[in-house]
This record gives C-alpha cells, structure tokens and sequence, in this order.
C-alpha cells in the first residue's frame, strides 16, 4: 500500500512539472501562448495575441508586452509583465 501511495505521489508531482500546458503558462513577469491557440482564434494574431496577455497581466495588475510571435505551428507567442506602458529606452 505504501508503495502504491509512493508511486502515486512520484506519479503527480512530475504531471505537475512536466512543462507548458495547453494554454498560457506564465507568472508575473511573463509566459508563453501556443501559436496554435492564437490562430485558433482568427483575425489579427498580434492583436489576439495581445488580449491574451493583457488578461494574463491583468492578474498581477501589469501590462502586456509581446516580445516575440512564431508565426509556425509548435512555436510560441512570448510576451513580458511590466509595471508600465513605456518600453525601454535606446
């Protein structure tokens, strides 16, 4: 029984690291969306792109940033947390 127990513990916790999910995954200071999931969506991929980090930094009280797009299936959309609209200086 405790074995089972064991393997059942050992089983959960590397689900629980196993990497991105299918969805966003990020903290607050920024993530990833799977460019899939933004095509999915139609129209302007920046653009969906963006809604969807805005609602994910809306979380941490944040603003958006898309730092790269992949436009290529299995690649992804990055995007950064920050505390205000200014981007960095030159």
């Amino acid at each position: 029984m405790k074995l089972l127990l064991a393997l059942l513990c050992l089983f959960l916790l590397t689900a629980w690291f196993d990497g991105p999910g299918p969805g966003i995954t990020g903290n607050d200071s920024g993530g990833i969306i799977p460019y899939p999931l933004v095509a999915s969506h139609g129209g302007n991929i920046r653009a969906v792109a963006q809604a969807m980090a805005a609602e994910h930094c809306a979380r941490y009280r944040e603003f958006a940033v898309i730092t790269s797009i992949h436009r290529e299936y299995g690649d992804y959309v990055v995007f950064e947390c920050r505390w205000s609209h200014s981007r960095p200086g030159p």
